[in-house]
């Protein structure tokens, strides 16, 4: 029940982020963030995910490694990101790195590396983020499907 609350306060927030940032944009190029937002930098543990608001096993839908207990994603302010996947031990069982692009509330993050090893750019996000105390709630929608995900620092 708390993480239903959870998540549905964080989809209202992030509702209400999206709803006052709509408007007249008199100019867009402003819009590109180029100072990484001190609120979104650091290192996040995702905590749940929902697809089309309905409540989802993490692990199945990022597809973790089996041996995976947990996934993380640090966001530098040089505008890259880390994503791993770790065990119970924290050993890295899989990485990916690459970079984070912003405008206003809008995020796109391109993967250029797994497990070290350069890979052809891969967009494996393109949302809106919201921060909320110590929760990152990032919600992509992709025709008629929305996946809302949150992270905790």
């Amino acid at each position: 029940m708390k993480r239903n609350l959870i998540g549905i306060l964080s989809l209202l927030l992030l509702l209400a982020f999206v709803v006052i940032g709509c408007g007249d944009d008199d100019n867009p190029a402003d819009s590109n963030i180029t100072t990484f937002p001190s609120s979104l930098a650091g290192t996040w543990e995702q905590q749940s995910v929902t697809f089309n608001g309905v409540d989802q096993d993490i692990a199945t839908f990022f597809d973790w490694d089996s041996s995976a207990v947990k996934a993380t994603i640090t966001l530098l302010t040089d505008f890259t990101q880390r994503y791993e996947e770790l065990d119970a031990q924290d050993s890295i069982l899989y990485f990916d790195e690459g970079t984070v692009a912003l405008a206003r509330q809008n995020v796109i993050i391109v993967v250029t590396s797994q497990n070290g090893q350069a890979v052809t750019p891969d967009t494996t996000c393109v949302g809106t983020w919201v921060v909320s105390g110590n929760l990152l709630t990032i919600m992509q929608t992709q025709a008629s499907d929305t996946v809302i995900m949150v992270m905790a620092k």
